[in-house]
């Protein structure tokens, strides 16, 4: 009788030890079990079949009891040998697999990390003028440590009455106001590739800037007219919900100082990209002169502009801060 594959016993007056070799080492359970063909055979036929039955030895009658013991130990210590280098194989492969899985969860703690950056990202981005995003990805080590003068034009604008908006509405209302009509002024201001640079309650300050110096300046007035009907279309909208408004603007055109503006404490840093200098400052004089949704632009835009626009005199002005009178024009739209 031979045991074949853990579990049934053949009769060898019906398998032959060929068959039952080819049994066992066929076996993914038993293929690694020792085998030893004893025969009495010694043909070199019948030692070609037990190499192809995957027979481990062969030892022929009659046989020295000696020998049998010397291959079976052989045999066993190979076998020993070989259990020793899979135990070992599999406790590598279960230290690997160990390391893979906590370098996937790190892997995956770092996905969710990235994850949440980029949904910041996201997010801060709206508070980012697309032209400083731009800046920052083409060179974000030196993005921002100098101001640098460029040829601009600066449009302020602010929702005339206001004060009295915040004091008659609740807060919910002012806002839902002050988005709907600035949401009706974002394509326009796209269009014309301004970019809106600050915002203050009720104002927004909206730079435009091209290489050619007349153009940007045409583009803003061209954008601040679009303002006013899309003032007057929202108005329109909500007549019986809410009173009509006005927006003023002012426009100035020249040089600037854009870039980093930086603000350092104790208690840490605050940096805001902006254009200043005295182009800037005019442009936001220019619009706090403005009421009754009026829009009035510098002599330096005017200039600019070659007689494209209807424009009329708005007097001289002493503006604060600005120690000779300044000439300003109002649009007519």
């Amino acid at each position: 009788m031979a045991l074949v594959g853990g579990k049934h016993y053949c009769p060898l007056n019906v398998y032959d030890g060929f068959t039952v070799c080819r049994i066992l080492k066929g076996s993914g359970k038993t293929v690694l079990i020792p085998v030893i063909l004893l025969t009495a055979l010694r043909g070199h036929e019948d030692r070609v079949r037990g190499i192809d039955a995957g027979a481990d030895d062969f030892i022929s009658k009659p046989f020295d009891g000696d020998e049998l013991l010397a291959k079976i130990r052989s045999l066993l210590r190979q076998k020993k040998h070989h259990d020793e280098q899979e135990n070992s194989l599999k406790e590598q492969l279960q230290s690997t697999m160990k390391d893979l899985e906590q370098a996937r969860l790190e892997l995956s703690r770092a996905q969710e990390r990235i994850e949440m950056l980029e949904r910041a990202k996201d997010q801060l981005s709206k508070f980012v003028p697309v032209s400083v995003r731009k800046m920052v990805e083409a060179d974000s080590d030196t993005f921002g440590y100098q101001k640098v003068e460029k040829d601009a034009t600066v449009l302020f604008l602010d929702i005339g009455g206001y004060s009295s908006m915040c004091e008659s509405l609740d807060d919910e209302r002012v806002n839902f106001l002050v988005e709907k009509y600035f949401s009706e002024f974002l394509d326009d201001i796209r269009k014309g590739n301004g970019e809106i640079n600050e915002t203050a309650g009720d104002g927004l300050m909206i730079i435009f800037q091209e290489k050619d110096r007349e153009s940007h300046a045409r583009t803003a007035v061209s954008t601040a007219i679009a303002i006013y009907y899309k003032t007057l279309k929202v108005n329109a909208e909500l007549r019986g919900k809410f009173e009509s408004t006005v927006v003023n603007m002012g426009i100035n055109s020249g040089k600037v100082f854009l870039g980093a503006t930086r603000f350092e404490g104790l208690s840490g840093a605050r940096w805001t990209y902006t254009a200043s200098g005295l182009t800037t400052v005019l442009a936001a004089r220019i619009a706090g002169i403005a009421t009754d949704g009026k829009i009035l632009l510098g002599q330096e835009t005017v200039k600019r502009l070659q007689g494209e626009f209807l424009l009329e005199t708005f007097g001289d002005h002493h503006l604060k801060n600005i120690t000779k009178p300044v000439p300003i024009y109002q649009l007519i739209a």
